[in-house]
């Protein structure tokens, strides 16, 4: 790509942005109006006009029984793991990251079970029927200035139709899951949780990723036993309902 090219890309993009946010609050406010007439009939491809009115932990939204989950699994115990020694290596000082892994503190891990759950957006945030932002479930690692310390889910809200998805289906979306780690450590070890919660991969009617387009994505879920026609992608279907989604833990947060 020529200097020019990436100087004219670099030069428009913010006039790009500017036109994309317009179109987005232009399709909101068409959804309102269409909501607000008398003609107005509800579909089940109707999805909500806000952001999650709220957030609550997976843990506190099981106890609260108010808060759309209906059942929460716990499959592993908080753990804390530890080093014996660090490593040994050429240099003089040993790399932050390896110090940073000396002590790591697993969290609980769990599976919920979510009447008419969500999942929104291309990083897979999920979202109960009472419209609340599950944040352990929600995970963001690209976080702008809008977000301000918030999931980019408030500061980014669209509004995207619902695609409904009739009898079980299992939430394995996650930030960072078209990378060869992310999906390797994050995604797929989700499908071990289900397993241990009881569930049986077979019994499951959808499997929602993030994507499937490489080849690595595709392989490693046949070799699992999922076919493709069970796949459901966000990058085609940016907001998806199921009639009972189970969303298990994600392992490994961070880069341990």
């Amino acid at each position: 790509m020529s200097r020019l090219s990436v100087a004219l890309r670099a030069r428009l993009r913010p006039t790009w942005y500017r036109l994309k946010r317009a179109g987005y609050r232009m399709q909101l406010r068409a959804e309102r109006r269409r909501r607000a007439s008398r003609t107005y009939q509800p579909q089940a491809t109707d999805g909500p006009l806000d952001p999650p009115a709220r957030t609550a932990t997976t843990a506190a939204a099981a106890s609260s029984m108010q808060d759309g989950v209906k059942r929460r699994i716990v499959v592993d115990p908080p753990q804390l793991l530890r080093r014996d020694r660090p490593p040994r290596t050429i240099e003089t000082e040993l790399h932050p990251h390896f110090q940073f892994d000396l002590e790591h503190e697993v969290p609980e891990m769990a599976v919920c079970e979510l009447p008419h759950g969500r999942v929104w957006g291309e990083t897979g945030a999920i979202v109960t029927a009472e419209n609340v932002l599950l944040e352990d479930l929600s995970i963001a690692w690209q976080q702008d200035d809008k977000s301000r310390g918030q999931h980019p889910i408030f500061a980014n809200w669209r509004y995207h139709p619902v695609h409904p998805l009739p009898g079980r289906a299992a939430a394995l979306t996650t930030d960072g899951a078209q990378l060869y780690y992310h999906w390797l450590f994050q995604l797929l070890p989700r499908l071990d949780l289900l397993e241990r919660a009881g569930i049986a991969l077979d019994s499951v009617d959808h499997f929602i990723v993030n994507r499937a387009t490489q080849p690595f994505e595709l392989d490693t879920l046949a070799r699992l036993g999922i076919p493709r026609e069970k796949l459901v992608e966000t990058r085609v279907h940016p907001q998806v309902s199921a009639e009972l989604l189970l969303a298990p833990s994600i392992p490994l947060h961070g880069s341990q």
